[in-house]
């Protein structure tokens, strides 16, 4: 069978390329066949969403009213489509190449994080300052020399019982390996080895899980999480360059400590621990969000990337004048799945489907005046029965792209990315989702 894929479809109706008619037969995929018309016909339904919002490299809307409002009450960091470290000024927001970051409050316990003085002790290795441009452009990395068996390692006080994740920039210099080393003084000696030229973690001897994640220029971001087991205020966490022969070196940048079980944006510290602030951002609901008691699509992509066990810890919706949510679709990660719910004062609805960590997924929920429809990278998963009257009737004020509250201390701890997000005032069909 001829014809043009949807993944193809797909990408030239996103890109603004409407393609014409001639030029299609049926569309295909594994399991469906989509006829011409049928593709044709959605194509108008698509392109007319009553709010897009792309999140790539800005916060304008190509379609809907008024401008996204976002804070945080802190500078922050992030890495942009480049792989480059970059600086955010307070309220400013964080695009990222997965769409618009979210984050929680998170603190780096290490001073010092760049250039590895006050606080942190050598054993064994030799360290030059200013050695090499650094993941943000700077020139401050540092080089650890191996004089045998060294290691760079920092006094911090941790709690026995808390989970805690270390994370450091590094970058092969003459060996390729590199240690994070969860000293038995506060851990159980757990060591993870990163390899720095294939990008991978190439062994761990421990519980600890570890993630290691490519930057430009040769630099990977290598973190380690694991239970702490000793309350402790020495030899916490040991970075090790792992090489064969004595004088091989590493560099090394950007050192952070975190209560979490994972790592967040990196946070700068000089003489005292550094808290970031929580992202928040929303809309105003006006003419952006359609009536929720009368059919309506919402397509969003979303990564989600980790969580402080906190549930939900991550969430969108929408809420009336006095707070009341009406909808909402969140992280349930106590179940690893997505949540979706409408409702309101009078009553609520609610289906669920799988939530993958670390992946994109585009969902889709459908409301299409009988049932809440759920799609997941445009197959459909599940739904849900609603009784139209009970969805409150009470004008909606604002859309949140994260949190319950509009302001700062409502919003979840958890950490991911926000990437294209379309509503629509009426019901997408099977066929439409599948090419969203």
């Amino acid at each position: 069978m001829t014809g043009y894929s949807l993944k193809e479809i797909s990408k030239q109706l996103n890109s603004g390329s409407i393609p014409n008619a001639a030029n299609y037969g049926n569309v295909y995929t594994k399991d469906e066949v989509y006829t011409k018309d049928e593709v044709l016909g959605s194509f108008g339904n698509l392109s007319s969403p009553l709010l897009d919002l792309p999140l790539k490299n800005s916060l304008a809307m190509k379609a809907g009213v008024g401008d996204v409002t976002f804070t945080r009450a802190s500078t922050a960091t992030y890495i942009d489509r480049y792989g480059v470290l970059q600086y955010a000024a307070i309220d400013e927001s964080r695009l990222e190449k997965d769409g618009m970051l979210i984050e929680g409050t998170s603190t780096n316990l290490y001073l010092q994080s760049s250039d590895f003085i006050s606080g942190w002790v050598l054993n064994g290795a030799t360290k030059t300052q200013n050695a090499t441009t650094a993941p943000d452009g700077s020139n401050n990395a540092i080089s650890l020399a191996d004089n045998g068996n060294g290691f760079i390692t920092h006094t911090t006080s941790v709690t026995a019982g808390v989970t805690y994740t270390t994370s450091i920039f590094a970058k092969a210099g003459t060996t390729n390996k590199v240690w994070i080393n969860l000293h038995p003084t506060s851990w159980s000696g757990d060591i993870v080895v990163f390899d720095l030229t294939l990008g991978t973690i190439t062994s761990s001897n421990s519980s600890a899980t570890a993630t290691i994640t490519e930057l430009a220029d040769g630099w990977y971001r290598c973190s380690a999480t694991d239970v702490c087991t000793t309350t402790a205020t020495t030899q916490n966490v040991r970075l090790n360059s792992v090489g064969t022969n004595i004088g091989e070196t590493i560099y090394f940048w950007g050192a952070q400590l975190e209560a979490l079980p994972f790592a967040t944006s990196y946070i700068p510290t000089t003489t005292t621990a550094v808290t970031r602030a929580i992202d928040f951002g929303y809309i105003q609901a006006t003419n952006n969000i359609p009536a929720l008691y009368e059919p309506f699509t919402m397509v969003t992509e979303h990564t989600y990337n980790g969580t402080d066990g906190a549930a939900p810890v991550d969430q969108f919706n929408s809420v009336n004048a006095a707070g009341v949510t009406i909808f909402y679709c969140r992280c349930d990660t106590a179940n690893a799945r997505y949540s979706v719910n409408i409702g309101g004062v009078a009553g609520t609805t609610s289906t669920t489907g799988s939530l993958v960590v670390g992946e994109t997924t585009k969902l889709a929920v459908v409301y299409d005046g009988t049932y809440l429809n759920l799609y997941l990278n445009g197959v459909f998963i599940n739904k849900a029965i609603v009784t139209n009257s009970s969805i409150s009737r009470e004008p909606l004020t604002v859309f949140k792209l994260n949190g319950w509250s509009i302001d700062s201390t409502s919003s979840p701890a958890g950490l991911s990315n926000r990437g294209s997000t379309k509503w629509y005032d009426f019901a997408l069909t099977p066929t439409e989702i599948a090419l969203a």
